[in-house]
């Protein structure tokens, strides 16, 4: 046993099940995943995921949510707005080397700086509930944050495919 986090393993077989491994095998997706069953793989995978963030709503303890607002707020504001600042000067440095003259550098700098923000719930879930931090007042600041977190970055994402979509497109 090499004492790493389940979530860690299972992040390490979908890169290699994925196609940055064993993906670049030639026919090797198709015997493992046929086409046929990416309609119902994609639906059990939701479907799962749907359980599976209930599940962890049910382990929430709300009382201490509500004790804990301030600094929620005071987390999810750091950890979306440092995120997409450094983004967005990232973007700045990626936008002349890979980005066609027909991209605008604002729509650029937005989407950039929103994919940088967005927390990966799922996985931030997992960590916390193999740490049975669902209880702790730590444990429901970061869960809280990330909620915040990605519903503040998904709107961001959605007004960043708008300006792409109203210009010239990404």
């Amino acid at each position: 046993r090499f004492r790493v986090p389940r979530v860690v393993c299972e992040i390490v077989a979908g890169i290699l099940l994925g196609p940055t491994a064993f993906g670049r095998v030639p026919g090797f997706t198709d015997n493992i995943f046929p086409p046929e069953s990416i309609s119902y793989l994609t639906l059990i995978s939701n479907l799962g995921l749907v359980l599976f963030l209930f599940c962890v709503g049910t382990d929430v303890d709300f009382s201490l949510l509500r004790r804990n607002a301030k600094p929620t707020i005071a987390v999810s504001t750091a950890g979306l707005l440092v995120p997409f600042a450094l983004g967005c000067g990232v973007s700045f440095g990626l936008y002349d080397a890979f980005i066609p003259d027909d991209v605008s550098q604002s729509t650029f700098l937005v989407f950039i700086g929103t994919s940088m923000s967005i927390t990966a719930f799922p996985v931030l879930s997992r960590i916390l509930g193999d740490l049975h931090l669902f209880q702790d007042p730590v444990g429901l600041v970061v869960l809280a944050s990330g909620v915040v977190n990605d519903v503040l970055g998904w709107c961001l994402l959605s007004l960043a495919i708008a300006l792409a979509s109203s210009g010239s497109g990404v």
